[in-house]
């Protein structure tokens, strides 16, 4: 017979040991998600500037207009 996976069960002693272990690292584990957040947001946002670059920019012959988008990249 096969036995079922068993999920590992955090108990208050191990939650008070990661957090006495963690206390140095308050401000890396606040700011590493955040800037995780912050990378996908712009990732999604390249290829909408970048389509915004071929339509005021490329497209109309308008230098400025890829300057700006170029630089906004």
């Amino acid at each position: 017979m096969k036995k079922k996976f068993e999920r590992a069960k955090l108990t208050d002693i191990d939650l008070k040991l990661l957090a006495l272990n963690a206390k140095g690292y308050v401000l890396p584990s606040v700011l590493a998600p955040l800037f995780v957040i912050v990378e996908v947001v712009m990732e999604v946002l390249i290829p909408m500037e970048m389509g915004r670059l071929v339509d005021e920019g490329i497209a109309v012959g308008n230098m400025n207009a890829v300057w700006t988008h170029g630089g906004i990249m």
